[in-house]
């Protein structure tokens, strides 16, 4: 079942989870990362939740609907770019993303992605977002660089991070000089927010998520 609500270009929200989740309110034009050591088993509870939110949640809409029980939410509205589900790499499944699917749902490990492929995973997030919004979960630092606006831990504690545009070669060491990049963009990885590593901001540093 399925009840329409007021509209407010919110693509997906979950409110007051149940399971190891954050509560999220995530609108159109956004991404979200969920910066995780345990990623599997965090996604595994994002379909616990989407699959039966009257159980593992106070409420869950998607595109500004009430999801009430109802699998035909997650099969109309999301895209999900999960190389193991698919046995193909993210770039090839962004790419074959159907144009009414809005809530794209990304999660994959390092070891998922090739180090070129960042830039255009980062390009086609951006692109995406225009009709939608993208959510991360991941245990890849560089994964939540190249596509997230904000970053939050399984608790839904936030992570400290700049943003801005960020250049690095593909051993990892960022390029502070953009004039100095090489015509051949695809030996270099493009970021749109570093994590910080110390405590800046009394939020999370990258560190507390591995103690």
């Amino acid at each position: 079942m399925v009840n329409s609500v007021e509209q407010r270009n919110y693509i997906l929200r979950i409110i007051n989870p149940k399971l190891d989740f954050p509560e999220i309110h995530l609108q159109k034009g956004s991404s979200l990362g969920i910066f995780t050591r345990d990623y599997k088993k965090t996604l595994k509870n994002l379909f616990k939740i989407l699959t039966n939110p009257d159980k593992f949640s106070e409420k869950v809409t998607v595109n500004d609907l009430i999801a009430n029980n109802s699998s035909w939410i997650g099969r109309s509205f999301s895209h999900l770019v999960i190389p193991e589900l698919w046995d193909k790499n993210i770039l090839e499944i962004l790419k074959e993303k159907p144009d009414r699917r809005h809530l794209i749902v990304i999660s994959a490990s390092d070891d998922d992605i090739k180090s070129e492929e960042y830039s255009e995973i980062s390009n086609l997030c951006s692109l995406y977002k225009k009709d939608g919004a993208v959510l991360i979960i991941t245990d890849s630092k560089n994964l939540i660089e190249a596509t997230s606006d904000e970053v939050l831990d399984e608790k839904g504690n936030k992570i400290s991070y700049k943003t801005g545009q960020f250049f690095e070669d593909m051993n990892g060491k960022e390029i502070e000089d953009v004039n100095k990049i090489e015509s051949n963009l695809k030996n270099i990885k493009f970021k749109k927010m570093k994590i910080l590593r110390d405590d800046t901001t009394g939020e999370l540093n990258i560190e507390d998520l591995f103690k």
